[in-house]
């Protein structure tokens, strides 16, 4: 339910009921979240938009290919209950979405997490991310981008469960790599961590009818592991991509060379997309 014009103010609101069942690549563990939530939604200043939820959710996390609860985190496995404050501000002067050449993107979000039945989910979440755009010349854009990420527990004494945690790796973070998997175990599982860097730089060539050539380095790091494995240093990717523009976006393709290849890794991997591109 959307209400334009809150209690007649230019304030948006809306309430969501919701249900989903997620299971990330590359990790062992899925989560079903039911809930609702109330958002409220005012442009600021022409490019400002100031947003603020209350979501209250009920979560499951679940181990998946019926592999066993590992010792010691069975709380985590739990029905959990959660209430989550979540204010946010974003400042957009983008000349496009489907092909940006110049303006710039920034976005700042903020969770404050109360677990109501449990102590895992009592933590502080933020994640700042900036994107610019510049066009020198005809037919060539260069695009950058940066993201930090956050978790603060309120309790030191807690731990954060996997399914509130960053990855990194794949196609819409650091390409080269598979999904989730930039920092990973022994087993070859993915790895999250309380703290997240990412850094993209891209160059598009507009090739004619909505085809455009792109040429990119990424770079991230997963800092803060739950798990005393892998690497809190960065991992970087260099490589090329083919697009085709769309009105609904971009569909593509990217292959990504890792250029700290580790051993047993493969050399880099290629992803496809559909509507994504930063």
């Amino acid at each position: 339910m959307v209400e334009p014009k809150f209690m007649g103010t230019r304030i948006r609101s809306s309430i969501n009921m919701f249900s989903e069942k997620r299971e990330e690549f590359n990790t062992n563990f899925g989560t079903r979240d039911k809930g609702i939530s109330i958002s409220f939604n005012s442009r600021l200043f022409q490019k400002f938009n100031a947003d603020l939820s209350f979501v209250y959710a009920y979560k499951k996390q679940y181990q998946m290919d019926f592999e066993p609860i590992p010792a010691g985190e069975e709380d985590e496995y739990d029905p959990r209950r959660i209430l989550t404050i979540s204010p946010s501000l974003v400042y957009n002067s983008m000349d496009s979405y489907i092909r940006p050449g110049r303006g710039m993107f920034s976005s700042l979000l903020l969770d404050f997490s109360k677990g109501i039945n449990n102590s895992l989910d009592n933590f502080f979440k933020y994640r700042f991310e900036i994107r610019k755009y510049y066009t020198p010349m005809e037919n060539l854009t260069f695009a950058f981008r940066g993201l930090f990420g956050n978790i603060t527990r309120f309790d030191d004494g807690s731990t954060i469960p996997e399914d509130q945690l960053f990855f990194l790796g794949g196609t819409s973070t650091v390409r080269g790599f598979d999904e989730n998997r930039l920092r990973f175990d022994t087993t070859g599982k993915a790895v999250g961590g309380k703290t997240a860097i990412l850094g993209n730089i891209e160059a598009r060539i507009d090739l004619g009818p909505n085809f455009e050539l792109s040429f990119f380095y990424d770079t991230g790091s997963i800092k803060n592991a739950i798990l005393d494995q892998g690497s809190d240093g960065f991992r970087s990717s260099v490589g090329v991509g083919l697009h085709y523009l769309t009105q609904i976006g971009p569909m593509g393709v990217y292959y990504g060379h890792k250029l700290d290849r580790k051993a047993n890794e493969s050399a880099g991997s290629f992803h496809f997309t559909i509507g994504f591109r930063f």
